[in-house]
């Protein structure tokens, strides 16, 4: 799979690679299925080349360059992985280095997606490493058959066999990088939500400072309502009509007087401060009541559920 970084995001393709092979002493045929472009000119370029090295009286000499090839795409699709998730911490390192609190936002999606192909490259080097060991096995095995005794087998078969042991061996070595990129991305991944819960956690910090200061107002304002609360209340009630003061004259001296239905401000107050109260309490009671009777729907509907649950397993069991 090649893996690429666009602007419209990240492009791919895959090489769904199919071989057959066809061995007649001193005689190899492969077909190439699905190949890149690219793959036709590259072996007949290491075949020509490596011809002469080649022994084709081995069955599997010819899988030599086919690995090779296949290698090197794997080694390109890697190196594309990990250079996207170089660009990805290089975008993390710079914030951080910016800001002290390294605010900034990574394009999740993108993260996943190159997670998934991080993720799929990871699997086709473990089926290739697991195919190349068993080539390797195989080759060993079907020499040494077609050789009797052992000692006739030529040192161009032990060749062939160190070469396919050495790409296996390769095919591995990238598998660890691969899951090192898949480890790498993690982290990254694992750093984003970290920023984002200790970004959010300073938000909530502030806001908790903001809280307190409003209560501190309100605290204050509270103190200085109860502290004026009764000079209020005193001016009030000796504002009302219901009292009469006359300053003294020249022959008459100050005068208070008081109204005789002055009971009549506190009956009204007295059953308003109850009406109030009681609207208040039945608005409560209300409430509880209210909560109460959704909690009850709810058990209830869970209760039918479970019977309804019940009554079907029985039922299950009796038609068993």
């Amino acid at each position: 799979k090649d893996v690429n970084a666009t602007n419209a995001g990240l492009s791919y393709g895959w090489y769904e690679m199919t071989f057959f092979t066809r061995w007649e002493r001193n005689h190899s045929i492969i077909l190439c299925i699905d190949t890149p472009s690219n793959t036709k000119s590259m072996l007949e370029t290491a075949l020509s080349r490596d011809l002469s090295t080649l022994n084709l009286m081995d069955p599997f000499a010819i899988y030599v360059p086919l690995i090779d090839h296949i290698i090197m795409l794997y080694d390109r699709s890697i190196w594309g992985i990990r250079d996207l998730i170089r660009n990805v911490e290089k975008l993390s390192k710079s914030h951080k280095t910016r800001e002290k609190n390294y605010d900034f936002e990574l394009d999740f999606p993108r993260l996943h997606e190159i997670s998934r192909h991080s993720i799929h490259c990871c699997e086709v080097l473990t089926v290739a490493a697991e195919t190349t060991s068993q080539l390797t096995a195989e080759q060993k095995e079907v020499c040494t058959r077609i050789y009797q005794p052992p000692e006739k087998l030529p040192r161009s078969f032990d060749t062939t066999h160190k070469h396919l042991s050495f790409q296996m061996q390769f095919i591995r070595n990238l598998k660890f990088r691969s899951e090192s990129n898949q480890q790498r991305l993690q982290a990254e991944i694992t750093l984003a939500y970290n920023t984002i819960a200790e970004r959010d956690s300073k938000v909530m910090v502030a806001i908790g400072k903001a809280a307190k200061n409003d209560s501190t107002a309100m605290k204050t304002v509270a103190v200085v309502t109860i502290t004026y609360l009764p000079a209020t209340f005193t001016s009030a009630l000796f504002g009302m009509s219901f009292f009469d003061f006359s300053p003294s004259r020249e022959n008459q001296s100050n005068e208070w007087r008081v109204s005789e239905k002055i009971w009549i401000y506190w009956v009204t107050a007295l059953l308003l401060t109850l009406l109030t109260m009681g609207v208040w309490l039945v608005w409560q009671y209300s409430e509880r009541l209210g909560a109460r009777s959704h909690g009850l729907s709810k058990r209830r509907l869970r209760a039918e559920e479970i019977q309804k649950y019940a009554s079907g397993m029985y039922l299950y069991d009796m038609t068993r």
